[in-house]
């Protein structure tokens, strides 16, 4: 694999921690911060993590950023955003303010890619599914992958990676985020 600036992150690199309402279980893939942007704990220009959903739980709130929510799988659980209740089906991507009231409705479990952008660098894209990247306006964007099942990613170059489900390749070249294409569906990040 050469996959220049690259990085890979399995499963086993993911960090648990509470919500930040403490009302469920998160796991964070990674978090990206640039350089010029406000220091502290709490603030990322971008974060990939995967929630836990158990039940009725209130999301935590999250001003100035822009969300998606990828389901990993079927659920009876429904998520409700701006009073109307949905439900949970694998790979229907959610997307909403951070600052929008969201909670998740009835019985049952669920798990989700949850992925934040801090909406004054710009809203990450988030793009479910196809086997080769949609076209990106603008040379200077970054690209996450995040593989729901087992595939090949192969760059523009015809180097190649085996992803396993639920890794998450991180190209931050951005003369390299382009013309990949995975052998199975993905979820497409770029920001």
């Amino acid at each position: 694999m050469r996959l220049t600036a690259s990085t890979l992150v399995t499963r086993s690199q993911w960090t648990a921690q509470r919500w930040k309402n403490g009302a469920g279980l998160t796991h964070e893939i990674w978090r990206w911060r640039e350089s010029a942007s406000p220091a502290g704990l709490e603030h990322f220009d971008l974060r990939l993590s995967v929630a836990e959903l158990e039940g009725a739980q209130p999301f935590s709130l999250f001003p100035g950023y822009d969300r998606a929510l990828i389901p990993l799988e079927d659920s009876a659980l429904t998520l409700e955003l701006h009073g109307i209740e949905a439900p949970i089906i694998r790979h229907r991507p959610f997307h909403f303010a951070g600052e929008v009231v969201a909670c998740t409705r009835g019985l049952g479990r669920a798990s989700d890619l949850n992925v934040m952008s801090w909406r004054a660098r710009g809203a990450a894209r988030v793009e479910v599914g196809p086997t080769h990247a949609p076209p990106e306006p603008g040379p200077l964007r970054k690209l996450a992958i995040f593989a729901l099942e087992p595939a090949t990613v192969r760059d523009g170059e015809g180097d190649a990676l085996e992803l396993a489900a639920h890794d998450t390749l991180i190209q931050l070249d951005h003369r390299r985020a382009a013309n990949y294409a995975a052998s199975a569906p993905v979820v497409w990040i770029w920001f």
